[in-house]
């Protein structure tokens, strides 16, 4: 394969995975709102029906003495047995608000690394269904989309300005993941519809977090003598990762998926660790005082990108209780990192700026159109066959026909 024909791959690849990270993104707002249409007992759902600590003040899993947390699991609903998140949900359907439902929970087995928190082994709780406020949503689910769906944005703008530079196609994958690590979250926590997305997103981006700081703002001379030692930042993370999806539903002991979750955020908070000190050195050390403005104003970006999430994802690590950490603390600032390397790369004239106005005010018309026809085809279709919003498969057809159609519009 010649260079030109290697070049025009990259680009369509990372093209490729962008469509389809795009795809799935716009999906996530519709399997949120279906879900929190369903009855709520006040909590979240790990895999394997381990509950999840994370949560509002006022649910029963959060407070000094919460009815429920981890690492309770979920066997019985009202006596009845329940092995998987289908099960559960199915089990709850019919619930109505007040409705007394009955939870037969079991603690973690000795000989593990998980601690039980309650002295009995099995034990019963009785918990309201409860509805899932406005307000709960927004903190659990709405920040982390829109902050994801900011990156993500800023990830494909680059990108399609500067389609054939590594560090813009590194750039757009590492935002594109991290935006989806960040927005399925909340899927994974509940109907758990996109957890091995997840686990995929979660295990890719240590490794191109860790490239893009070694390839910009200007390649290390390490990786100009051994190109493809790039290859090599993503091997931690992949590896946990496929132990991460390997046990995820591990039917020999339910809480075994926490073990290799543990080593995906210490891998996410080495490598942002990592980032900072490469950037550092830069900073300092380059031999180009270009590169040495260019990577302190990135450094000065990232610290105050990374250093909530830092605080969040290695005590994470230990199992150490962060739930009290209100998500607006490490969330917001994510946006940070990426609007950093924009600004660098805006200020130091790496782009045509009349060329970006006019492609942004092309898009944005453009958007503008596909957007009301995606409304007004969705509620023509739901006048005429019921609601459609709860067919995942009829929605991604629809986004996909006007992700076909940008193109020719452009």
């Amino acid at each position: 394969m010649t260079a030109e024909r290697y070049s025009h791959f990259r680009v369509g690849l990372v093209g490729l995975l962008l469509l389809v990270g795009s795809i799935l993104y716009i999906l996530l707002p519709f399997t949120a709102l279906r879900w929190a249409q369903t009855p709520f007992l006040g909590f979240f759902v790990d895999p394997n029906l381990v509950i999840n600590d994370s949560g509002e003040p006022s649910w029963p899993s959060q407070g000094d003495n919460p009815l429920v947390s981890y690492p309770d699991r979920i066997t019985a609903v009202n006596g009845q047995p329940v092995t998987t998140i289908h099960e559960y949900l199915e089990s709850l359907a019919y619930k109505q608000m007040g409705e007394m439902v009955s939870l037969t929970l079991v603690q973690p087995p000795a000989g593990i690394d998980i601690d039980p928190n309650f002295s009995e082994p099995e034990r019963i709780v009785d918990l309201p269904v409860i509805s899932l406020s406005s307000l709960s949503l927004w903190n659990q689910f709405g920040l982390f989309y829109l902050t994801g769906l900011i990156m993500f944005i800023i990830g494909i703008w680059t990108f399609s300005v500067r389609p054939k530079a590594e560090s813009a196609q590194v750039f757009a994958l590492f935002m594109a993941f991290a935006a989806l690590a960040v927005g399925t979250l909340f899927n994974m926590l509940t109907s758990h519809q996109f957890a091995r997305i997840w686990l995929l997103a979660l295990s890719l981006t240590p490794g191109l977090s860790v490239w893009l700081a070694a390839v910009f703002p200007h390649e290390m001379s390490f990786v100009i003598r051994y190109p493809r030692s790039k290859w090599l930042f993503l091997l931690p993370g992949l590896a946990a990762g496929i132990w991460a999806q390997i046990w995820l539903y591990n039917g020999a002991n339910a809480w075994y998926y926490a073990i290799p979750w543990r080593t995906l955020f210490l891998l996410n908070g080495l490598a942002i660790l990592l980032s900072l000190i490469l950037m550092a050195y830069r900073g300092w050390w380059s031999p180009s005082p270009l590169v040495r403005q260019q990577a302190r104003i990135i450094l000065v970006g990232s610290l105050f990108a990374f250093t909530p999430l830092a605080v969040f994802f290695i005590p994470a690590s230990q199992m150490v209780d962060v739930a009290w950490l209100p998500s607006a603390f490490y969330l917001p600032p994510l946006v940070i990192y990426p609007l950093a390397i924009a600004y660098t790369i805006i200020r130091y004239r790496l782009l045509d700026v009349d060329q970006i106005m006019r492609r942004s005010l092309s898009y944005g018309l453009i958007t503008g159109m596909l957007v009301a026809a995606f409304v007004l085809v969705t509620v023509g279709l739901s006048n005429t066959f019921g609601a459609i919003i709860e067919n995942p498969v009829v929605l991604a057809i629809l986004i996909a026909l006007l992700v076909l159609a940008f193109n020719p519009l452009r």
